[in-house]
């Protein structure tokens, strides 16, 4: 079976703000009025997938091992996964099924 890839939404009105001391961000939705907020994964699979453009979730994963200088832990593939679900259902991202 194919990985899904996945891409940022075009529409998405979503405003950020995060702190420089802070693994997280609050993130503001204009089209809903929702506030939530964006934890570190949520943070930089967002900004992965802004630099790279789309991408499968093990190219998220591999990307995420190479930037930290270390293999993953068993689990984090399914927190990856997870956490793509989680922003998808907040219309930050897109699963683009082939």
């Amino acid at each position: 079976m194919t990985a899904a890839t996945w891409s940022l939404t075009h529409e998405a009105a979503i405003h950020v703000r995060s702190w420089d001391d802070s693994a997280c961000a609050i993130a503001f939705d204009e089209r809903s009025g929702d506030t939530f907020t964006l934890g570190a994964l949520a943070l930089e699979l967002m900004a992965m997938l802004h630099e790279h453009g789309a991408q499968s979730e093990p190219a998220l994963a591999a990307a995420l091992a190479a930037e930290l200088g270390t293999e993953l832990p068993a689990d984090m593939a399914g927190a990856i996964g997870t956490e793509l679900e989680q922003l998808r259902t907040r219309g930050l991202v897109a699963r683009l099924d082939s």
